[in-house]
């Protein structure tokens, strides 16, 4: 007589966790330091047509940020709606920056749309494609008067691009600064204005077709009993006129 097969009962199988499903790799980013940013604005700020700079750009691989650490304006020709410049011109900017940075490990190139949206345009983006044998990576800024910044990386040794990415504004004060600034602001407590305590109107009454008004009584409302050491009399006289600080003598009515 033949044993009955073992029954096999399935393993549960647990659901995935939720972060599991949505984590996503890290995405590069832009970062300008504030002195760059000042800059930038200044340029952007005090040029009516479009204007470009040439920009020096630390990589950071374990955070994946592209550091724009100076720039330098480029000797151009602007107009409203684009600007150009030759290679000798950018070159000249470039030998600026490497005076004030000695060493950095690629190049940005900026510009502004003056007061239009921070869309790169398709000589834009041909300019960038342009420059895929000059360094092994560019950083594309774009900027307005609005303060809108549009960002795109070119990355021509992997021959990847990413864009509208993330560009971040570094402050000017340390982490030290902020904290103290924080503390400051735990100082400011919000002022309440205290409830009223009296208010008097007068009731009047207007005869049909008539534009009469016949001087009726004065009543005090429900606010007087908030306070009852309200004194009416001290404010206003028989006939309802504020007789208090500041009180202006209009006649009886």
């Amino acid at each position: 007589m033949t044993k009955p097969a073992p029954i096999v009962i399935p393993p549960v199988v647990k659901p995935p966790k939720r972060e599991d499903i949505l984590s996503v790799p890290l995405q590069p980013f832009i970062s300008i330091t504030a002195l760059a940013a000042a800059k930038i604005n200044y340029l952007v700020d005090n040029c009516p047509l479009e204007i470009g700079w040439a920009g020096a750009v630390n990589y950071h691989p374990d955070i994946l940020c592209y550091e724009i650490v100076d720039v330098w304006g480029i000797k151009q020709i602007g107009a409203p709606a684009h600007f150009t410049y030759t290679s000798d011109d950018y070159n000249v900017a470039k030998a600026a920056l490497m005076k004030n940075i000695p060493e950095f490990g690629g190049e940005s190139l900026g510009h502004s749309h003056v007061t239009m949206a921070t869309i790169p345009s398709p000589d834009d983006i041909e300019q960038m494609m342009s420059l895929h044998d000059t360094a092994s990576y560019y950083i594309q800024t774009i900027h307005n008067k609005k303060g809108d910044v549009f960002g795109a990386i070119y990355d021509f040794t992997t021959g990847y691009y990413h864009d509208d990415v993330y560009v971040e504004i570094q402050s000017m004060l340390s982490a030290e600064v902020i904290v103290e600034l924080e503390k400051q602001l735990e100082n400011v407590t919000r002022y309440v204005a205290p409830p009223p305590t009296s208010r008097r109107f007068p009731v009047v009454s207007r005869p049909k077709n008539s534009s009469v008004i016949t001087q009726g009584e004065w009543e005090e409302d429900d606010y007087s009993m908030l306070n009852p050491e309200w004194d009416s009399s001290k404010y206003y006289n028989d006939k309802g006129h504020y007789i208090g600080p500041g009180a202006t003598n209009y006649g009886d009515l």
